[in-house]
C-alpha cells in the first residue's frame, strides 16, 4: 500500500443538488386609504427537494383597521388556490378560504417597526392545506 488512491478506488457522480426557481408577484389596488382589493401570484420549483412545480394565487379584500404614528392593524380576508406537482406522484389543487391579521408596531417614534403577523388558513375543499402569504406593502 502506498497511501494513494488505485485503480478502481475512485468513481465519480454526477448529481444535481440545486436547481430551484420562487417568483411572487402582488398587485393592490387601494379603493380608500384603508380599503383595498388585491390579487397574487407565486410560482416556484425545487425538483431536488421534490417538488416539480408549486404555483398559485390570492383574491382579497385588505382593510386597515386602525393605524396611527405608532401602531397599525391591517386584516385580510381572501380565496387562495394552489397546486403542486411532485417529481414523483400525482398533483394536487388546494382551494381555501384565508383570513389575515397583521400588527406593526414602534417602542418609541426613533425605533423600528416591530412585525407581528399571524395566519388562519381554513382547508375548503382538499384535505391538504398550503401556508402561501405575501407581505403588505409598506407606507
Amino acid at each position: 500500500m502506498s497511501g494513494g488512491i488505485g485503480p478502481g478506488e475512485f468513481r465519480r457522480i454526477t448529481k444535481t443538488t440545486a436547481e430551484s426557481y420562487d417568483f411572487k408577484a402582488r398587485y393592490d389596488r387601494f379603493l380608500t386609504d384603508k380599503d383595498a382589493l388585491y390579487v397574487s401570484g407565486i410560482a416556484s420549483a425545487n425538483e431536488p427537494a421534490g417538488k416539480k412545480f408549486e404555483g398559485g394565487g390570492q383574491l382579497g379584500y385588505s382593510r386597515t383597521a386602525y393605524k396611527d404614528k405608532m401602531h397599525e392593524l391591517v386584516v385580510e380576508s381572501g380565496y387562495d388556490f394552489s397546486y403542486e406537482k411532485p417529481v414523483v406522484g400525482d398533483g394536487f389543487t388546494n382551494h381555501s378560504l384565508r383570513t389575515f391579521f397583521g400588527y406593526t408596531g414602534k417602542l418609541s417614534e426613533k425605533t423600528s417597526p416591530l412585525r407581528q403577523r399571524a395566519l388562519s388558513l381554513s382547508p375548503l375543499l382538499t384535505p391538504h392545506s398550503t401556508l402561501a402569504t405575501c407581505p403588505r406593502p409598506t407606507s
